[in-house]
């Protein structure tokens, strides 16, 4: 079988380009680029953990002890109930019969509005546990990456700070980090991975195909 695969990029997401709205989706900070890759005839289930595997590995700063940071929003308002409060987000998953053990120092962001709950879940786990995340990274929704080069700094983000997936990756740009999300529908016939940052972070995505 052929592998053939399109690396698109964006210098300016706030402007018309080929890989997608970026506006529809959260991002419309400035300065930040964004480079896609994506395997036209092998599914998200087969493609992602080797297409993901390639790019970090192709990041100047990322090592073999790398950790990977993952934001992971819950689809949906909750009803505002105990039990609700009790398990948050990673109970919830749990719930649902996820494998949640690969996840380490996992956090819960909650935020109530007139409609109920918005429920995101913060961890990291290391590149070794990706086909362990990946089980849950393919099957819920709104599930983004990161890695930053220095690690250390991560544990100052303050996690009352955080209402929104934007203000989580704003705090991975402001470190000089990186973030990655899947592209497209669960069913699409390709694998598309989206790598956002500022240009220094992502020229390494884009060196053998746009010349830089």
């Amino acid at each position: 079988m052929t592998i053939n695969m399109i690396v698109r990029y964006a210098a300016d997401i706030r402007k018309d380009n080929d890989i997608t709205d970026f506006n529809s989706l959260f991002i419309t900070t400035e300065d930040i680029e964004a480079v896609s890759w994506e395997l036209l005839n092998v599914n998200r289930e087969e493609g992602f953990v080797p297409l993901f595997t390639k790019m970090v590995k192709m990041l100047e700063f990322y090592n073999d002890r790398s950790s990977i940071y993952l934001y992971i929003e819950l689809s949906g308002v909750q009803p505002d109930t105990s039990i609700i409060r009790y398990k948050q987000t990673w109970g919830l998953l749990k719930s649902r019969s996820n494998d949640i053990e690969f996840a380490l120092k996992k956090q819960n962001v909650m935020v109530q509005s007139s409609q109920g709950l918005s429920l995101s879940g913060l961890c990291y786990f290391y590149l070794s546990d990706l086909k362990a995340a990946a089980k849950l990274v393919l099957t819920e929704k709104k599930t983004y990456l990161a890695l930053i080069p220095n690690e250390d700094v991560y544990e100052k983000l303050d996690i009352t700070q955080i209402q929104h997936v934007s203000d989580w990756a704003s705090f991975i740009w402001q470190h000089g980090g990186i973030v990655l999300m899947i592209l497209g529908a669960f069913d699409d016939p390709g694998c598309e991975i989206i790598a956002l940052g500022k240009h220094e972070t992502i020229s390494s995505l884009t060196k053998n195909y746009y010349g830089q």
